[in-house]
């Protein structure tokens, strides 16, 4: 019962994410452009690099329907809240929804894997330990406060209230490693990126060239937080930040 709740949550919280198409770039001349206007008789105003993660307005209608499928040109955003800047041509680029998905598998109370027959992402947790970090609090009153950064980061998801001295954050978890199993290789990725996400989930896209592309996230739909990151032969090229809170 608890792990169909905690689906449930996720899946609510990705809910968020079905108001923004996310694109990769998969233009053969390794980036594609980004236009003012849609056609290219229009000036370049940024790129997108070749595996490179982006948001598209295409799913926003005025009137909450989506909008034409198939549209030439897509809009192009930074951010999920972000106006449009540009147009990419719709060729150049593949649609993160249509590509396979591993959910996560809780395997035990510190390890959260994704896996098929041939490849296996392992997040690997342990408990928060307040002893190895530098917690900056804020006072909410004379008796409550929370902690507003961990080591100098946001801490994502374990700012709740807490009392006195008492860090009540036992059940908390913090990432200790992120590492890809497949042909009996270990590749071990780094976690600079999301160190300061604490009880988090992940699910993975497949890409088409044997790229992944590896959803961590914290929280719930009122409050939550999420990175993608886009993994090329065992390196983290790109990045892609999301917060619905």
């Amino acid at each position: 019962m608890k792990k169909k709740i905690v689906i449930c949550i996720f899946i609510i919280f990705l809910s968020h994410l079905s108001l923004m198409g996310q694109y990769v770039c998969y233009d053969k001349d390794g980036y594609t452009n980004v236009r003012k206007g849609a056609g290219t008789q229009y000036e370049i105003v940024d790129k997108v690099s070749k595996y490179e993660l982006f948001y598209s307005s295409d799913h926003l209608c005025s009137d909450g329907n989506s909008l034409d499928t198939l549209l030439t040109w897509i809009p192009f955003v930074k951010s999920i809240y972000g106006d449009t800047i540009g147009f990419i041509y719709k060729k150049n680029i593949k649609s993160l929804d249509d590509m396979p998905k591993l959910w996560w598998e809780n395997v035990n109370d510190t390890l959260i894997s994704c896996s098929n027959d041939t490849v296996r992402i392992n997040l690997v947790l342990r408990d928060f330990d307040k002893n190895n970090h530098v917690i900056e609090y804020a006072a909410l009153d004379e008796e409550w406060k929370y902690i507003m950064s961990v080591d100098g980061k946001q801490a994502k998801r374990i700012h709740y209230p807490i009392k006195d001295n008492n860090t009540d954050v036992q059940s908390a978890k913090e990432i200790k490693a992120l590492y890809i199993e497949w042909k009996n290789k270990r590749i071990d990725l780094p976690i600079d990126y999301i160190k300061n996400y604490f009880n988090p989930l992940m699910v993975v896209h497949l890409g088409y060239e044997n790229e992944l592309y590896i959803y961590i996230c914290v929280g719930d739909a009122s409050e939550s937080y999420g990175i993608y990151l886009s993994v090329v032969d065992g390196e983290i090229k790109y990045t892609l930040d999301h917060s619905a809170c």
